[in-house]
């Protein structure tokens, strides 16, 4: 099994580099829906904070869309938030990078709380389901009332049971996609990663456990959009 070096210099700089539509062919969509629904967060209600923000790639997008955007940027790589400072210098003050482990919460202070909105982009399936929990619960802490998580990752998927489904949606959804990865090199992908997709079911069970009110809005091949608000 494979684990993602996020904190090598090398492996950040590589993966910030590479074509995610290989890897996720609808992610532009995805991201375009996850920012359609940060846009409802006005210019007078505060902070958001992005659990696992990685090199700041959907933040970029962020700024651009919601000119009045501010954003607590939480990862645990230095190498990753190196990449996102370069490439986040241009909005000043509008973007704070934090350090922080989603594994020990414990051990952060978070700044602007409370936040108007908390996402995560395709970062929750790296930590283990009991980490996934006290997340959960922590942002429910954080969040502002009526305040919303927006969680947008990949879950649990067995493609042993609809192999012939899953790899005749593959293709079709790569049309288009410069040099498509193969399904069967997809399913290699993740069959040899060491990481944590949790279930659809328990992923809704824990956000309701943590007092929020959660639905998938968006649910497409092994990829999902879930909003929480906090009542």
């Amino acid at each position: 099994m494979t684990t993602d070096a996020w904190g090598e210099g090398s492996f950040a700089q590589n993966w910030d580099a590479v074509n995610a539509a290989r890897d996720n062919p609808d992610r532009a969509n995805q991201l375009d829906l996850l920012i359609t629904l940060l846009e409802s967060v006005g210019p007078d209600d505060g902070w958001m904070l992005d659990m696992g923000s990685g090199s700041g790639q959907v933040e970029a997008i962020i700024f651009e869309r919601i000119p009045h955007a501010s954003i607590v940027c939480l990862d645990s790589s230095e190498e990753m938030l190196k990449l996102a400072s370069e490439r986040l210098h241009a909005y000043g003050d509008r973007y704070h990078p934090l350090p922080g482990d989603m594994n020990r919460l414990g051990a952060v202070e978070f700044p602007h709380a409370p936040y108007a909105a908390v996402f995560s982009s395709q970062a929750l399936h790296e930590i283990p389901h009991e980490s996934k929990r006290a997340v959960y619960e922590k942002v429910f802490k954080l969040l502002r009332p009526g305040g919303a998580f927006y969680i947008l990752d990949r879950f649990q998927t067995n493609f042993d049971d609809l192999p012939d489904a899953y790899e005749r949606v593959w293709n079709r959804q790569n049309r288009g996609v410069d040099a498509p990865m193969s399904f069967q090199e997809y399913r290699e992908r993740y069959d040899s990663k060491d990481d944590y997709p949790a279930k659809l079911d328990d992923q809704l069970a824990w956000l309701a456990a943590a007092g929020l009110l959660a639905a998938p809005l968006y649910l497409h091949y092994n990829r999902v959009l879930i909003v929480a608000r906090k009542p």
